[in-house]
């Protein structure tokens, strides 16, 4: 969160930036897990549970539906503020008869399923990657970088490192730990 909120919005506003990237990690999202024979019971399909999210729902963080090997993504906005409310979210089967979300499975805060990741000295990390714009002299763009990344190591959180890996901009490593 914090390389993709904050990292990334500060080192996008550096001159000659024309692109951040984040590589690793994981964003939390809402994982509902549906509980077939509870669902069969009050007569309910994965697609309803789908369409009242979607209807009955202002927003809902990002996540998957998931009954057995289907599995249905659900992209919202969220405004919820914990699991209890999205439980509570009413789903009405045929037969007009109506069933609490989290009477039909499993719902829970969890990570999104990894598609990538990053390390550094053997350890997990993010990789923050920074594209120059086409017009920008990389030397300059690089020395921004570097600067910002000192100012920004002051405030860092305990526990979090930030390390320079490589740029293509022609500088030296300025530290011992600003290279691999």
């Amino acid at each position: 969160d914090y390389a993709d909120n904050e990292l990334s919005d500060r080192l996008s506003r550096i001159r000659g930036v024309a692109n951040v990237e984040i590589i690793g990690g994981s964003e939390r999202e809402v994982h509902v897990e549906l509980d077939k024979f509870r669902m069969a019971e009050a007569n309910i399909t994965a697609l309803q549970v789908s369409q009242a999210l979607s209807q009955g729902v202002i927003s809902i963080p990002a996540g998957r539906i998931n009954q057995g090997e289907t599995e249905y993504n659900v992209k919202f906005n969220a405004e919820f503020t914990s699991i209890k409310e999205i439980g509570d979210i009413q789903i009405t089967g045929s037969g007009g008869k109506r069933v609490y979300l989290k009477d039909l499975g499993n719902i829970r805060m969890s990570n999104e399923e990894r598609r990538q990741a990053a390390f550094y000295n053997g350890k997990e990390a993010i990789v923050i990657k920074l594209v120059k714009r086409s017009d920008a002299n990389a030397v300059e763009v690089v020395r921004s970088v570097r600067e910002a990344m000192d100012e920004i190591r002051l405030s860092l959180a305990g526990g979090m490192e930030l390390n320079w890996f490589n740029d293509n901009g022609g500088s030296q490593p300025s530290a011992p730990n600003d290279s691999l």
